[in-house]
């Protein structure tokens, strides 16, 4: 039973993680909350880009997207709230229901999880608290 514990607990815990510098940048951010809230935030943020040509404009555009739904949603529930993010020059005007944000970037731990692992999640935050150098935000 005590190898069994053991291998449970190798296998409980993160190798893979890396902290990554995001640098502060200006974005405009697509939120959606109900049903399909990724694809609905998704298709405004993908309309913009598009119509915008911000590919051209700005060849370094980086791509964010996360649950927030506040803690509303379990492991394996649709999220009730999702807000996606790109990167866009200063001085771009973002058309409405999009909102132009400024993200003030930082250190963030970051670890690939398969398409469909979602309660890896709890391992990662568990990694940072438990690093003793960083604090979970």
């Amino acid at each position: 039973m005590d190898d069994l514990k053991k291998a449970d607990e190798k296998l409980n815990q993160l190798t893979d993680v890396r902290v990554v510098y995001i640098p502060p940048m200006t974005v405009a951010a697509s939120h959606a909350t109900g049903e399909n809230c990724e694809g609905t935030a998704g298709s405004a943020l993908n309309k913009f880009v598009t119509e915008s040509g911000l590919i051209k404009i700005k060849h370094d555009v980086r791509h964010f997207g996360f649950d927030c739904s506040g803690g509303q949603s379990g492991v394996d529930e649709a999220s009730r709230g999702y807000e996606m993010w790109v990167s866009i020059p200063d001085d771009m005007d973002v058309p409405a229901p999009l909102i132009k944000r400024a993200f003030h970037g930082g250190l963030y731990a970051a670890h690939m999880i398969k398409m469909g692992g979602w309660e890896d999640w709890h391992l990662l935050k568990r990694w940072v608290v438990e690093s003793g150098k960083y604090v979970h935000d």
